[in-house]
């Protein structure tokens, strides 16, 4: 019988030439590795398919944003998201648009992998890009070619409405009118309808008389007869003030030095005496049923004044040195009326005067009074005034200056031109087909 550690010894030799034992080892130990790498694949295979989603999202919103001119972002937007399964909920894009007019839509989402986790990998960050663009047609220049016929109006500064009966516009020696910048227009179709007298001035841009003339003063225009005078565009265009209740009756102010007047109706007469200097306050003032009487040494001024003449003999009586300097609104219902009546005012004389000279600015329209521009009475060079009325007479020694005033108007003759006016426009160019650019 062999001894015991003779035995042992070869059961110990066994165990180490035996193979299989070694082979199981071996095979635990690669398993890791290879489901790692059949698992890394798997991941991967599912991130190219989550790229794939992501880059069909970004080309549709680059294509839905290249065609939109209003909000291409929110169309960019809404394409992007419909076309995304809710899997990459998590997904975003930015939109550029860039200087040649195409559009960069640049999305990215995060893919977290099942099977890369173990080997320390907890997420993939996957980003791409899209670019589109859309087709556009040419800006188209347009060149227009036409014939413009142009008709403007000179201003008549005078018209006398008179149409028959003597003489409508009458100048008397040695009085000097100047009305340079604006026409004179008479109306009257009567023989002498303007008498123009030896050693008077009257200058003007034209005559215009549908009668006849006698000229035999100085004048720097050709005196046109048998003219078409100009019509009273004036007529009707006014609005009638309210004239029912007498804000004053036979209004005398107390003496003084100073005196203001306010805006109102003026019913009867009213006299003004003792040379005060009197001011009109800005507004509408209705002398009704009589008038105004100004004797000697009163001044007289306001800014923003109109004045209008109603009922029975409603005048304003100069007499003596007076100072007048008033000037019409400048804005407002009666923009540019100095002077104007009711239509139904009876005809009679509208006598300006005042040696110490009258200075005027705006439209005198009292289309039934027969105007008188008294003897040694004047205006100022400052004066832009226009005048309408029945009749105009203009004498011995005043010196006048007429001018178009600002606001109301009559038109005088009328001038027709043409010319040929050539425009270019461009027509910008319209957005066609789109397409992915890369």
């Amino acid at each position: 019988m062999l001894p015991r550690f003779i035995h042992a010894g070869r059961r110990l030799s066994r165990f180490v030439g035996d193979e299989r034992g070694n082979f199981a080892v071996t095979a635990a130990l690669l398993m890791i590795p290879l489901m790692s790498a059949i698992g890394g694949a798997v991941d991967l295979a599912y991130a190219v398919d989550v790229q794939n989603t992501l880059q069909q999202a970004s080309d549709s919103a680059a294509l839905a944003a290249a065609r939109e001119e209003t909000d291409p972002a929110a169309l960019a937007e809404a394409a992007f998201e419909s076309n995304l399964p809710e899997r990459l909920a998590n997904a975003t894009m930015q939109l550029t648009i860039n200087d040649d007019g195409s559009v960069t839509v640049d999305a990215s989402a995060i893919y977290k992998p099942a099977f890369m986790s173990l080997v320390g990998v907890s997420s993939l960050n996957i980003a791409v890009s899209s670019r589109a663009i859309s087709s556009m047609t040419p800006d188209q220049t347009v060149t227009t070619t036409k014939t413009e016929t142009v008709t403007t109006h000179a201003t008549a500064c005078m018209l006398a409405r008179a149409s028959n009966g003597g003489n409508a516009l009458l100048v008397n020696s040695p009085a000097r009118v100047d009305s340079k910048n604006c026409e004179i227009h008479v109306r009257s179709g009567s023989n002498d309808a303007f008498m123009f007298n030896t050693g008077a001035t009257f200058n003007a841009s034209k005559f215009c008389i549908k009668g006849t003339a006698t000229a035999r003063g100085t004048t720097n225009a050709a005196i046109e007869t048998d003219c078409d005078a100009a019509p009273d565009t004036i007529a009707g265009s006014l609005p009638t003030p309210n004239d029912s209740f007498c804000t004053f009756n036979n209004f005398t102010p107390a003496n003084s030095e100073y005196v203001v007047l306010t805006p109102g109706t003026y019913c009867g007469w009213s006299n003004f005496n003792g040379k005060p200097k009197i001011t009109l306050t800005p507004g509408l003032y209705i002398i009704k049923n009589g008038g105004w009487n100004f004797n000697d040494g009163i001044e007289v001024t306001g800014a923003g004044v109109s004045i209008y003449l109603t009922g029975n003999g409603a005048t304003i009586n100069m007499n003596g040195k007076i100072s007048w300097d008033i000037s019409a609104p400048t804005s407002g219902t009666y923009e540019g009326i100095l002077y104007f009546q009711n239509p139904s005012l009876p005809a009679g004389n509208f006598i300006f005067n005042g040696l110490n000279g009258q200075h005027l600015q705006g439209l005198i329209y009292l289309p039934t009074q027969n105007i008188q521009f008294k003897s040694k009475s004047k205006s100022g060079t400052r004066d832009a005034i226009s005048v309408v009325a029945n009749t105009i007479i203009i004498d011995g020694e005043a010196v006048w200056n007429f001018g178009p005033a600002a606001g109301k108007t009559v038109p005088g003759s009328e001038t027709t031109t043409t010319k040929t006016v050539t425009t270019t426009e461009t027509i910008p160019g319209e957005r066609g087909a789109t397409r992915l650019m890369d």
